[in-house]
């Protein structure tokens, strides 16, 4: 049998408001530390940058897996306090 997969959209909150704070390079460098940040604690999970600020994330497990994944990380990267500012993510299973 195989065993079932999901897929969840990670994306930063606010990010062209973060852009006029931080500017351009700053804007980049947030997204890739929020990225590395999110491959960290990903666990098996596999993470792709789909486009600016958004990210697909893809695991497997039911949903009930996917949940405690997403939820996990939306509130590690709202406790998060070595990235410049204060920041948030929105995940839509």
């Amino acid at each position: 049998l195989e065993e079932p997969f999901w897929a969840a959209f990670v994306q930063i909150d606010r990010m062209a408001a973060l852009n006029r704070e931080a500017g351009p390079e700053g804007g980049d460098r947030l997204i890739a530390d929020v990225g590395a940040f999110l491959l960290e604690g990903a666990g098996e999970a596999i993470l792709f940058r789909w486009s600016g600020p958004v990210f697909l994330l893809v695991g497997r497990g039911d949903r009930q897996a996917a949940w405690r994944t997403a939820e996990g990380l939306r509130a590690a990267v709202e406790a998060e306090r070595r990235f410049a500012r204060p920041i948030t993510v929105s995940v839509a299973l």
